[in-house]
This record gives structure tokens, sequence and C-alpha cells, in this order.
């Protein structure tokens, strides 16, 4: 009778256990989407900045929720950004720097959700132009790219180190061709991102100095669209937040699949790969620090004459959090003020 007791519970808990395990199979997998696909361009910048977005190009998840996507590259954010407004493309990836600028200029943009978060951007100089310490740069030339990050980063860091950017000589270069003027020394130091920077800390080898120029704040790399675009189909912002999501799962669970999607896409070598990888948090987010930094950007713009606004607008106007609200509440903390 014993046994017979001990049996029946043994085959309740194994009943219990595949409800269970069912109940979560069907929550853990994404269903597919049955209605019929949208075709969608989103405006990308060729760089590792788009992980999220190749990975769920490369493993399905866009098809899964019922969206035909392409991916057009575009050399900056701005030009990315530009895109929407020209009808190139519907969603645009680029920093929110970039994405400041075309609201300040009165661009009709909102920005949808975060897809990185990047520490990624080095102050670096020529040993040979007497540059050993920060407080060497004065008077010196350094290549940057204007209006751009770039530049926010390179005059809030001469400042934090008692240099005015008066006080620096500011060449206003592509990316591309500071690597050029600093290898050849027609400028003394420059500011860039990867893999620009990885690029010159290399071929200067003992002859170049270098620092981490973003002093703790964060580069956002966002994704935006139109106001008209989300008022016409709310849904199809979800969906594009779902698949991003389920990219952003795939990253944490399998980061080395996720680094082979990114080297296959760039042509990255290896060992620049494993660098920058810890340099970047590719996962979906709207925090309240993004717009600490959006208002942190906008009055360096104002005091260093870089726009014709004269105040911090609200940025929360520009900001569409349903969608994240929805598909990714826990990364979704802005302050609704």
């Amino acid at each position: 009778m014993e046994k017979k007791i001990l049996a029946i519970i043994g085959i309740l808990i194994i009943i219990g256990v595949a409800i269970i395990s069912g109940a979560w199979y069907l929550q853990e997998v994404p269903q597919t989407f049955t209605g019929p696909p949208e075709s969608i361009t989103i405006a990308t910048i060729p760089s590792e900045y788009s992980t999220l977005l190749w990975v769920a190009e490369d493993q399905g998840f866009f098809k899964q929720n019922g969206l035909n996507v392409t991916l057009k590259d575009y050399p900056t954010g701005a030009t990315s950004l530009n895109a929407l407004s020209t009808h190139d493309a519907d969603f645009s990836v680029s920093s929110e720097y970039a994405f400041v600028t075309q609201v300040l200029n009165g661009e009709n943009i909102r920005l949808i959700t975060n897809i990185d978060k990047a520490d990624n951007e080095y102050l670096i100089a020529r040993k040979d132009k007497g540059i050993s310490n920060i407080s060497d740069l004065k008077g010196k030339k350094i290549g940057v790219l204007r209006k751009g990050a770039a530049e926010f980063y390179l005059g809030r860091y001469l400042n934090l180190h008692g240099i005015n950017l008066d006080e620096v000589t500011i060449v206003n270069e592509q990316f591309t061709q500071s690597v050029i003027s600093i290898n050849n020394g027609s400028i003394d130091a420059t500011l860039l991102p990867e893999p620009q920077a990885y690029t010159i800390q290399n071929n200067l080898g003992n002859n170049g100095v270098s620092w981490p120029a973003q002093s703790g704040q964060l580069l956002f790399m966002a994704i935006s669209t139109t106001t008209d675009t989300i008022n016409k189909n709310p849904e199809l912002i979800k969906r594009l937040l779902r698949s991003l999501h389920q990219a952003d799962e795939f990253v944490l669970a399998h980061p080395e699949e996720a680094k082979a999607i990114v080297q296959k896409k760039m042509n990255y070598k290896p060992a620049y790969l494993e660098k920058i990888w810890p340099e970047h948090r590719f996962t979906l987010t709207l925090d309240q620090s993004l717009l600490v930094a959006m208002d942190d950007e906008t009055r360096w713009m104002i005091k260093n004459n870089l726009t014709s606004a004269s105040m911090v607008p609200n940025y929360l106007t520009n900001i569409y959090t349903s969608g994240m609200s929805t598909v990714k509440p826990e990364s979704m903390n802005i302050i609704i003020r």
C-alpha cells in the first residue's frame, strides 16, 4: 500500500514538473507572428554599434516578428538620421548626441530605445610632438570631427583638465582623415572612437600616448524614427523592439556566437574584437542616465555657441516610452516629470 502511494506521488510530481516546464516553454519561446510581413528600412552605422541589428537579422528574429528588414549603412549618425527626413529610411541608428543635434534643429523625431552603451572614445597624441601629459596639449593641433560626439568629449575632457577649447587648434576632420593626419604628423593629437583609435594606437606604438576620453559618460547608441511612423503603427514599433530584445538575450546567452556574427559582418580581427567587446553593453535600455547625458550635451552646445537654442528642452517629449514599457519594462526607468 505504501509503495502504491509513493508511486502515485511520484507520478503526480512528474506530471506537475511537465506542466510547469510546458508553461515555462510557452512563456519563454517567442511565438511567430502570423500576420502579413511588413517591410522597413533601418539606417545603420557599419560598426559594432549595430550588433543587435545584425544578430536579429542573422538569427531570423525580424522574420519571426513579421518584419522584412533592410539594413542600409550610412557613414555617421548624422547622415543616418538625415535618412529619416529624406524618407530613405523608416528608422535610424545614431548616438544620442546626433539625436540631440537634430532635435535642436527642429526635426520631428523620437527615440524609441538604446541598443548599445559604449565607452570607446580615446584622446591620442604623438610623443615626438612634446606630448606626454594632458597639460602638454595646450597650443597643439587636435584633429576631431566637429559638431559630433567626439567634439563634445574633447571639449569636456580638456575642461576637466583645465584647458579651454580656444587654447588648442581644432582641425575639423573625418575620422579616417585623422588617422592619416596623426600618422604623418600633420596634427599633434586626435580624439577618435574605435576602430580608428585601435589603428592609431598600433601604428604609433611607443611614440603614442592615449587616454580614455569619455570621463565616465557613456555614449548611447539609439534607434529613432519619426512621430508620424509611431502614430501610424505603434504595433510595428513593438515588433521591432521584440526582435531586438530577442537579439540582446542571444548576445547575453551566446557571446561567442554573437562575436562571430560581428566578425563575419565587419571582417574584424579576433584580437580587436576581444579588445573592444568589454567597451560595449549590447542591450535594450531607456534609462534616466540618457536624459542626463542629453541635458549635459545641450548645455555644452549652448555654452560653446554650437546651437541657436538658449535653453535645454524637455527631451521627454522626444522619447517614445510605450514600446519599451510593453516589451522590456524592467529596462525602462526614465522618470516621467
